[in-house]
């Protein structure tokens, strides 16, 4: 069990929520220049690319599957992964003592990327929608 956090397009997650959406695997893709954003931020947050295994990598690529872009963050302060697909950056916060921590900083990071660009971030545990 993980708590999740989720940013998209804003449009989007505004529609999906409202229609009560269950499939968002059609959101558009964010642009490119955002997700070069999300990885510098990711990074300069502590934050280090974790490779997809070789066998499982072979095999999407066999599928013609996009994999996410993964990261993983594991310090004292802070144990949370994130993914980063064409149409969504995703954190995902385990349960350890320092789930209360990682949840705030997934939420600042989120925060500040979504700030002047037409993005949203969801919180579903807490039910609540920024930007």
């Amino acid at each position: 069990m993980s708590y999740d956090i989720g940013i998209y397009s804003s449009n989007f997650l505004r529609d999906a929520l409202s229609r009560g959406l269950g499939d968002w695997t059609g959101a558009p893709e964010i642009p490119e220049a955002n997700r070069m954003e999300m990885v510098s931020a990711l990074r300069a947050n502590g934050f280090r690319s974790t490779p997809h295994h070789p066998g499982f990598l072979a095999f999407a690529v066999e599928q013609g599957l996009t994999l996410s872009e993964d990261f993983i963050c594991d310090d004292s302060e802070c144990l949370a992964t994130a993914s980063l697909f064409k149409s969504s950056l995703n954190f995902a916060i385990p349960i350890s003592d320092r789930s209360s921590n990682s949840v705030a900083q997934c939420l600042r990071i989120g925060r500040q990327l979504i700030a002047g660009r037409a993005l949203a971030l969801y919180d579903p545990q807490a039910g609540e929608l920024f930007g």
